[in-house]
């Protein structure tokens, strides 16, 4: 095959509808996958904004008071450490859970003490928290 007849394949699988209309559909639905997915795939997963907002209002926190801004100081988790020996953590409850975005393979979202953290299960490194967004 000679590079003209390889340009005009090119040219027509270019052309051809149900490859457009496939394209699109990737990037729409890329587009409406949530932060998480998209965080996912650069290597950089967080809680979305849409998740967020979902666990502030399951526990009706809103935004975090003065005195919740004080006791991020004092919370046990900080972002990108280890996970302390022998800390509790709970599962959110699945009513919350099942309305947020899915994880990727090896995170988990727990709730330790007031806070909500998204944890990388391998590591046990916290890699985003809410802080006090549970009740307790």
């Amino acid at each position: 095959m000679d590079s003209l007849q390889l340009l005009a394949m090119i040219f027509a699988l270019s052309l051809n509808p149900a490859n457009a209309a496939a394209d699109s559909q990737g990037v729409h639905a890329a587009k409406n996958t949530g932060s998480q997915r998209t965080a996912a795939l650069t290597g950089q997963v967080a809680f979305g904004s849409r998740d967020r907002r979902l666990i502030q209002e399951y526990y009706r926190t809103g935004a975090p008071s003065a005195a919740q801004r004080l006791e991020n100081k004092d919370s046990l988790l900080q972002r990108n450490a280890t996970l302390p020996d022998g800390i509790e953590k709970r599962y959110l409850p699945p009513a919350l859970a099942s309305k947020l975005s899915p994880l990727p393979s090896g995170y988990e979202r727990v709730i330790i003490g007031r806070d909500v953290a998204l944890i990388d299960t391998s590591t046990h490194t916290v890699i985003d928290v809410i802080y006090g967004a549970s009740p307790s």
